[in-house]
């Protein structure tokens, strides 16, 4: 609070007295230390586009607000979330970015040779978020006698950078279309895809590149959040 403020106040309350200190306490204190940010209004998944209807206005004490809190509506005006935010989170400058497809510190674009996949839609494009689930290299001892099937390891919520054809040539959607349900919402291509590129943190790229080494293949399907089904 700038000093002519303060005096501004000062006189106000020697005016009013005791009462209006109370008020002075009661109302004005918490408005001059507070400050208005923006919250996810629910659940919104990485790489979720965002619109005015994820978001609203909250007023939260100064020594709440984390480093980075969007104050200005205008900054999350046509861009993504990077990560998961739930009710009430307060979005700041390292929850959003402008193009989910840019390759950031901690993420990868990986390959997904056609070797490696046991299973995936012809269907798929670039914008789709995916599923992919390793599959042990056999399913059972080969006995003939009942077996457990293994529990499944997966990635969820993958994002697909581009789909390719046997001979590397990509496939692209007929015309572009970008829409709400994802990054691109697909429609039917030219050529069907065998190899498809994804974006995978570091994290995720060790478990691919382990289950890979245990023989293990790749079944790609669609995601239940964002993008549309494979």
């Amino acid at each position: 609070m700038n000093a002519a403020m303060k005096y501004t106040l000062a006189g106000l309350l020697f005016v009013i007295g005791v009462g209006g200190s109370m008020m002075y306490n009661a109302y004005v204190v918490p408005k001059l230390d507070s400050e208005t940010v923006w919250v996810a209004k629910t659940d919104l998944s990485p790489d979720t586009p965002l619109s005015p209807s994820d978001w609203m206005k909250e007023s939260l004490p100064r020594q709440d607000v984390p480093v980075g809190a969007v104050t200005n509506m205008q900054a999350l005006a046509g861009l993504y979330t990077s990560v998961h935010l739930g009710p009430k989170q307060v979005i700041t400058v390292d929850e959003i970015q402008s193009n989910p497809f840019t390759i950031t510190p901690g993420t990868r674009d990986v390959p997904l040779a056609e070797s490696w996949i046991a299973s995936m839609s012809p269907t798929l494009r670039a914008g789709d978020f995916v599923t992919i689930t390793f599959l042990p290299s056999t399913m059972g001892s080969g006995t003939g006698k009942p077996t457990t099937l293994p529990t499944l390891s997966s990635l969820t919520h993958v994002l697909v950078l581009s789909v390719h054809t046997s001979n590397n040539q990509e496939v692209v959607t007929t015309p572009p279309v970008t829409g709400p349900s994802g990054v691109g919402a697909p429609v039917n291509g030219l050529g069907v895809p065998n190899e498809v590129d994804v974006k995978l943190t570091t994290s995720e790229t060790n478990q691919l590149a382990q289950a890979i080494a245990e023989g293990e293949k790749l079944l790609i399907s669609g995601s239940a959040q964002g993008g549309r089904p494979s």
